[in-house]
């Protein structure tokens, strides 16, 4: 093992004082009123959470790429919410030299530590996503999660296609696709992260995507047609909700 791996269990000591020194029980309780799953938060605010992620960089300086994600993973192991978005941060400050064979260190993280769609989006909507659009071949992978029994991968299987669609759009029609899979499942959460793929899918290609929209949204759920259209004109949005 390395110093930098050897040395994890005292950089996460260091890093949980950090947070306790500005946690908000008040905070804390509040986030938890906004929850239907139960969280573990701390009770840090995502902007003093960040700085803590910034403020802690540097001690990472000098481990290789595989050593900064198995340091990720340790804080990811702790199990609170901002113990996950500093892993998550620390994971997109490497972007850059990840290589395709990450996926299944990310995929795993998916499967592992992700309980909520708070974990979900942060995950897909930064780190994964935007190795997904790096290697996108490895998107397809996304057909399957959409099958899957675990809803957490069902919403990530659009949600994860965001950041390339923002981007460029070539994920369209992959988006579709998706969208396509999961019109029959009812899981509420499901269902909005398809609604906000499909919006954003709008965004990038209005000419491929609305005419999906228009074909299928007797069988898209009403949560997710109303995600996907908010953003339309008063009179498309009237076309795409009319029964």
């Amino acid at each position: 093992m390395s110093e930098g791996l050897a040395s994890a269990p005292d950089r996460i000591g260091r890093v949980t004082a950090a947070l306790e020194a500005v946690a908000d029980p008040q905070f804390q309780a509040q986030q938890q009123r906004f929850s239907k799953e139960p969280i573990q938060s701390m009770g840090v605010r995502t902007l003093e959470v960040r700085k803590i992620a910034k403020a802690f960089w540097p001690d990472l300086d000098g481990l290789s790429t595989d050593e900064v994600l198995g340091v990720c993973e340790q804080m990811l192991q702790v199990g609170t919410a901002e113990h996950r978005c500093i892993a998550l941060t620390w994971a997109f400050n490497i972007r850059r030299k990840l290589l395709p064979g990450h996926y299944h260190v990310f995929f795993a993280w998916l499967n592992r530590y992700v309980a909520d769609w708070a974990s979900c989006d942060q995950l897909c909507c930064e780190v994964f996503g935007d190795f997904m659009m790096r290697y996108p071949s490895q998107a397809l992978q996304v057909r399957a999660w959409a099958r899957s029994e675990n809803r957490w991968l069902r919403r990530a299987a659009a949600v994860v296609l965001i950041p390339e669609l923002r981007s460029h759009g070539q994920f369209v029609p992959l988006a579709l696709e998706v969208a396509t899979l999961l019109l029959a499942d009812r899981d509420d959460l499901v269902q909005k992260g398809s609604g906000w793929a499909l919006k954003i899918s709008l965004q990038a290609n209005h000419a491929q995507t609305w005419p999906f929209i228009l074909q299928h949204k007797s069988a898209l759920s009403r949560t997710a047609l109303r995600y996907a259209v908010e953003q339309l004109s008063p009179a498309q949005k009237a076309e795409a909700l009319k029964s």
